[in-house]
């Protein structure tokens, strides 16, 4: 892979250092967005992973050169929601990416994995690059619109 997807959502994985032990294991990083304006601009994405707890949490936020030089694997794209009205059961896929039409106007937030383990996406959370995370609660509470999808879906 010589460079990487741009669409939100899309989700990689790479190599991390070997430990002490001389184990190498695998990373995962998904395009997580800040916010997606009403023109469809897209402001502040960031590869991370979804545990991001604010923007400046460098531990879990990793740049496109570190990826890219850690032998990279695409693990999963995504393209625009041909259905933006999707069951609450079909949005809960890793790589999703909705606007949640929350009280104080519309938030974006990505369905994103923390970490990968014998190929499995593990601790998988509804999250934005600024650190907001929701709930299911909140999206059958508020609302929310599908932007984009796994590719798989087309």
């Amino acid at each position: 892979m010589n460079t990487l997807p741009t669409s939100l959502g899309a989700i990689v994985t790479f190599d991390l250092p070997e430990d002490s032990d001389g184990i190498r294991y695998r990373a995962v990083a998904t395009l997580i967005a800040g916010h997606v304006d009403d023109a469809g601009i897209v402001h502040d994405a960031v590869w991370a992973s979804a545990t991001i707890d604010h923007p400046d949490d460098q531990a879990n936020i990793f740049t496109a050169e570190a990826i890219l030089g850690a032998n990279p694997e695409l693990f999963a794209d995504t393209i625009p929601a041909t259905d933006p009205d999707l069951d609450i059961e079909d949005v809960l896929e890793e790589g999703t990416v909705i606007r949640l039409n929350g009280p104080h106007g519309p938030e974006t937030f990505t369905y994103a994995p923390s970490f990968i383990y014998d190929g499995e996406l593990g601790d998988v959370f509804w999250t934005n690059s600024y650190g907001g995370y929701a709930t299911l609660t909140d999206l059958v509470a508020c609302g929310y619109t599908v932007l984009r999808t796994p590719s798989h879906r087309a």
